[in-house]
């Protein structure tokens, strides 16, 4: 399982660009600059250096001429050569505790992201289990579900009784107002974007409370 370690620019400038010399990459982002640096393939370590600051300062002065070089291989603590040549990714994190109200005639839109990269996991929470929940991936409908179908807590199995099982990774939680999707091994291929929706089934108000969505955008040099 690949690790991601957040890091102060002292520390990040110290431990990764000084003492591992790892090659680092950088975009230049509206008010900051962000920072990654893979150690193999295992380790990504990450920095956010705000403008206008010392630390900023120090990053353009001393190191920003060496970044984005291209990480054709890292050397590790050991001084290994990993050679790197598979696509990388960035973690990312969507999330949200605005309501919105749902709709029984159409679907709501709760989140929207435009993105090439991998799903790995979603979390939505309702107000009622009466919803049914909708995933678009690149504007195809991948998944729409009754939360009340079904158990919760219960992460269904489509062949049980067989040799070549294949799980659903969908349960529900919070007495079945909560849907989690954990695609583990298995994270969903995005090329444009990520778009979750809900329509309520039944007349009473029910509402989106709170959801987290955890996607990997791909790195472009």
């Amino acid at each position: 399982m690949a690790t991601t370690i957040q890091k102060t620019w002292t520390e990040f400038k110290t431990l990764v660009i000084n003492n591992k010399r790892l090659k680092f990459q950088e975009r230049d982002k509206t008010g900051y600059y962000d920072l990654w640096a893979d150690e193999g393939t295992e380790t990504t370590y990450m920095c956010e250096i705000e403008k206008g600051t010392a630390d900023a300062t120090d990053y353009e002065n001393n190191y920003q001429s060496d970044a984005n070089q291209v990480p054709s291989s890292n050397v590790d603590v050991n001084n290994e050569i990993t050679i790197i040549n598979e696509p990388r990714y960035r973690p990312r994190f969507w999330k949200s505790q605005t309501e919105v109200e749902l709709s029984n005639s159409s679907d709501i839109t709760i989140a929207n992201i435009n993105i090439n990269g991998k799903l790995d996991g979603i979390s939505i929470n309702f107000t009622r289990d009466d919803v049914e929940f909708v995933l678009e991936i690149d504007g195809t409908e991948l998944m729409r579900i009754e939360l009340s179908d079904l158990e919760d807590n219960n992460v269904y199995n489509l062949n049980s009784t067989g040799t070549d099982e294949c799980i659903f990774p969908v349960k529900t939680t919070r007495a079945g107002r909560q849907i989690v999707i954990n695609f583990g091994s298995n994270p969903v291929d995005v090329t444009s974007n990520i778009t979750v929706k809900a329509k309520k089934t039944v007349n009473p108000t029910t509402n989106f409370v709170a959801g987290m969505i955890v996607y990997r955008e791909k790195v472009t040099s």
